[in-house]
């Protein structure tokens, strides 16, 4: 059995799977991810003990210190919207399971309800939080937003789940100081100082639940990829009670924004990208034909087999083109803002 280590700034559950295989995969392995599971339908519960452990390399963070020279607060009459410009130097993420892929930040929202019983979309182990947040990425290989919306790989929504607190979360500060002027539906501000990315999550390189889902809207189903972080988040009581004050367009307040939860099968390819510290101390290496069996078995339905199994890919992929050194280094550990 294992457990969730205490790390600065977040509060852990005891959360404990079962002991399965972990398996350790590399860039080319990688590109079979994005095939998985893409049309079943998400936010999920997540089962723990249904949990496959993972580890790939550490989610790399760029230009999160920079600062937007505009940062803008909207609320649409169902959530708010956090959106910000910038000039040539825009953050994004890179490496982890998006091997070179690269993916742009694209704006923040937020779900709740009028109790704390209720109101974020994920579950964990059938645990419902009053607060959630999503950070929308999209992949820099598609020109807009619309476009990557349409692609298999072009969105990717990290999931941060809250409690609530008696203590103000800072991160959430500066939002929440521009609510009073968004209470009413339909409404925008902009904020005084605007903030960099890093100044307003929670940056973090592992320990995350990963897996692919669609979520639909008014028009059509779309293709994305969650990383729900494993840390649990404060929220102060101050601070959701004025999310809990917008209104929508008709002038009654927001009392629910999120969906409904889709449960998880034990089929479905949900896995935990443990912290790399705990993933060496525990010695658990294998060699790239298993590495790869391991990961084709679940695409395949098939049972895991370590002994002769060929790749399922022919040798010699590339990897693509490099990432261009116009960018500034990327942020990890050291760079986590305690909440």
């Amino acid at each position: 059995m294992s457990s969730v280590t205490q790390r600065s700034g977040s509060k852990t559950r005891g959360y404990h799977r079962k002991r399965v295989p972990e398996v350790t995969l590399n860039m080319e392995d990688l590109r079979y991810f994005w095939d998985t599971d893409s049309n079943l339908e998400s936010p999920i519960n997540v089962l723990v003990k249904l949990v496959r452990p993972l580890t790939v390399p550490k989610l790399l963070w760029y230009n999160v210190k920079v600062k937007p020279y505009k940062t803008k607060i909207t609320n649409n009459g169902y959530s708010v919207f956090v959106t910000s410009k910038w000039g040539r130097t825009m953050p994004f993420i890179s490496d982890g399971p998006l091997a070179e892929k690269k993916f742009l930040f694209y704006n923040m929202h937020f779900h709740w309800s009028d109790t704390n019983a209720k109101g974020s979309e994920h579950k964990i182990n059938h645990e419902i939080f009053p607060f959630e947040m999503h950070v929308l990425w999209r992949n820099e290989a598609y020109k807009t937003a619309r476009k990557a919306k349409r692609e298999y790989d072009g969105i990717v929504i990290m999931a941060y789940l809250f409690e609530v607190s008696p203590n103000e979360n800072q991160l959430l500060e500066p939002i929440v100081d521009c609510l009073e002027e968004v209470k009413k539906g339909v409404s925008s501000t902009y904020m005084k100082d605007s903030a960099s990315v890093s100044e307003l999550i929670r940056l973090f390189e592992d320990d995350y639940f990963l897996y692919r889902g669609c979520v639909k809207d008014s028009k059509m189903t779309h293709q994305v990829t969650w990383m729900v972080s494993k840390q649990i988040q404060q929220i102060g009581t101050k601070q959701i009670a004025k999310f809990r004050h917008l209104l929508k367009t008709n002038g009654f307040p927001i009392a629910r924004n999120s969906r409904g939860t889709t449960e998880m099968s034990n089929e479905r390819m949900v896995y935990h990208v443990r912290p790399r510290s705990l993933s060496l101390a525990m010695g658990m290496h294998y060699n790239r034909l298993s590495r790869t069996a391991f990961f084709y078995s679940y695409f395949q339905r098939t049972p895991f087999m370590i002994e002769d199994r060929e790749p399922p890919f022919k040798e010699g992929f590339s990897k693509g083109k490099k990432i261009q050194n116009n960018i500034r280094r990327p942020y990890g550990t050291s760079t986590r803002r305690s909440v």
